[in-house]
């Protein structure tokens, strides 16, 4: 008898399942019910954020318009990203972001300025990571 009923229960509960499912018509969904699955874009800048963390962190001052060391602007985007009269000078690695010269060089204690600042090597890597574009 104990098998029958839960027999029976276990059929009525697959059925309620199963009848319970009405057709859901996704064409007329609202796409503002949903919560969005993706971050906010957080996406790091190169003129209004980079750029003014290189001239904080001091790095304009071999590497901005008055002296620009070893042919580095960093507050010029070509001069990171391009080629500097036919040369590249691309400092950037878009396949493997951490290797880029621009965010391993100035921590290799072959730098004569100081390190990076934590904050610029993360924002730098984000940047990279995300393509480097000129924004």
């Amino acid at each position: 008898m104990q098998k029958n009923f839960l027999f029976l229960t276990f059929l009525l509960t697959i059925s309620l399942m199963i009848f319970s499912c009405g057709e859901v018509d996704i064409t007329n969904l609202d796409p503002d019910q949903f919560p969005d699955n993706n971050p906010v874009n957080t996406s790091i800048s190169f003129s209004s954020d980079l750029v003014p963390q290189f001239q904080s962190a001091g790095c304009t001052l071999c590497h901005g318009s008055s002296l620009a060391e070893n042919n580095l602007r960093v507050d010029v985007y070509t001069s990171i990203t391009g080629d500097i009269d036919g040369q590249s000078t691309s400092r950037v690695d878009l396949i493997t972001p951490s290797n880029s010269y621009i965010l391993t060089y100035p921590n290799s204690g072959s730098h004569s300025g100081s390190s990076l600042p934590s904050s610029l090597s993360q924002n730098l890597l984000s940047w990279i990571t995300d393509g480097a574009l000129d924004n």
